[in-house]
């Protein structure tokens, strides 16, 4: 099921109007309508917007049906090949779950973005705290629209509630892990 039959299927089961969902999100009811029925894709703020309108994780539209191998004396082991895959529609940049699922205090990804891929002009801001580390590749990120470049081996640590986003600036792929707390997504 793609993300907007996902959205619509969950505000009709909810018995909730597209007026209410694009006053809640600051979205015209047309551009709510589109996402739902697949005509554009939304950008990662926007799907975080309609999460919040559902009181619901961004990760809820996204999750996968992959296992993930618990023990009685080990929890979260994530095998590379069980990863939760979160692909936002559009933007091509790919977050693998590295945590075994969003219900602790901290989210753990893997980022794998392709040359000029971003996160998108409209800012992030969410409370917490998140740091990254920069495997491959090289990120263009802005933090209270203070401008960093990050490269292979750098990293970051900034309070979420200050606005960022990011773009892959670089000819190759970008890498990346990220750890978010509160989750996020």
């Amino acid at each position: 099921m793609q993300i907007g039959e996902k959205i619509r299927k969950k505000r009709i089961s909810a018995g909730i109007k597209l007026i209410e969902i694009a006053k809640q999100t600051g979205y015209s009811q047309s551009y709510i309508s589109q996402i739902e029925r697949g005509i554009v894709n939304p950008s990662v703020v926007a799907m975080q917007k309609i999460a919040d309108s559902f009181g619901l994780p961004t990760a809820y539209f996204f999750e996968s049906s992959n296992p993930v191998t618990t023990s009685p004396d080990i929890t979260g082991i994530v095998r590379k090949r069980e990863r939760k895959g979160l692909l936002y529609p559009g933007s091509n940049i790919i977050y693998q779950l590295l945590s075994p699922d969003l219900q602790g205090k901290i989210e753990f990804l893997n980022i794998t973005a392709p040359p000029g891929s971003s996160t998108g002009d409209e800012p992030f801001i969410h409370e917490g705290q998140e740091w990254g580390v920069i495997l491959k590749g090289t990120m263009e990120i802005w933090v209270k629209d203070v401008r960093y470049i990050l490269e292979e081996g750098d990293s970051i640590t900034f309070d979420s509630s200050h606005p960022h986003r990011w773009t892959n600036c670089g000819h190759n792929e970008l890498i990346a892990v990220w750890v978010v707390t509160p989750p996020s997504f």
